[in-house]
């Protein structure tokens, strides 16, 4: 195990007089050697839908190597949390962050329409309830996104909005028009980039689906800029091993 390497120190977790012998998780060491501070012992690798100790299996032939990779690349310093989500895992963070029963309106304006015409500005507040003029379905407004004028919305009838109808906000100001798109939360709008991925500010809220980026697609491309690491040569794992262990307890 990666913190059996570690140095003892006695812990009080409480008041009381006698400690607990633990492993001094703080101790830090920047270099090991001098022989691994060079790219030869190093080459790049793409993590697939694999744990660190199945990868460490994978490289080395023995899972318990698996704290290395969390030694030598700084985008594994906050641990397993840093650590890139398996499909399945991926699948269920979406879901839980953006659940399928929640939706997002996302409000836009034509070129020729006033500036803020569609806007959220100062409207439609959290716990407001929307109700389609010809449907009369209704909703809850569980969350504002000023960013891309985006309301996220808990239906609370069994019938959902008409594409083709206004939709007020009982007992307050506000009327969202026609021009919208209404989507599952994770499949609505995230944000806009252009075709160099460079981020598009819409800040006019025009209709620019064509730059769009959905939750579930930046949630997966944060997953996949993880995947990339860089792992020791397994000819040098075990050396490195050693050389760590004794300057973890220096």
């Amino acid at each position: 195990m990666f913190f059996d390497s570690f140095p003892k120190i006695d812990y009080n977790f409480t008041d009381v007089q006698n400690g607990v012998e633990v492993a001094d998780i703080f101790r830090q060491i920047k270099l090991v050697d001098k022989r691994f501070d060079n790219a030869t012992p190093y080459q790049f690798y793409e993590i697939k839908d694999e744990r660190p100790d199945q990868l460490s299996n994978t490289l080395y032939g023995d899972p318990n190597y698996h704290w290395s990779f969390f030694i030598i690349n700084d985008t594994l310093k906050g641990g397993h949390k840093d650590w890139p989500l398996t499909n399945i895992e991926l699948r269920d963070y979406i879901e839980t962050k953006y659940p399928s029963d929640n939706y997002a309106i996302t409000l836009f304006r034509n070129a020729e329409d006033a500036f803020n015409f569609n806007s959220i500005h100062n409207k439609f507040n959290v716990g407001d309830t929307l109700r389609g003029l010809n449907s009369g379905a209704e909703a809850t407004i569980l969350k504002r996104i000023p960013e891309v004028n985006q309301l996220v919305i808990k239906y609370t009838t069994s019938t959902k909005f008409a594409p083709d109808e206004q939709i007020e906000v009982v007992g307050s100001i506000g009327i969202l028009e026609i021009n919208r798109q209404i989507l599952p939360y994770a499949d609505s709008i995230a944000y806009y980039q252009d075709s160099n991925e460079d981020l598009v500010s819409n800040a006019e809220n025009l209709n620019r689906s064509d730059l769009s980026v959905s939750y579930t697609e930046q949630e997966t491309a944060i997953n996949d800029n993880k995947r990339f690491i860089r792992v020791l040569r397994s000819s040098y794992i075990r050396d490195f091993a050693i050389s760590f262990r004794k300057m973890i307890n220096v």
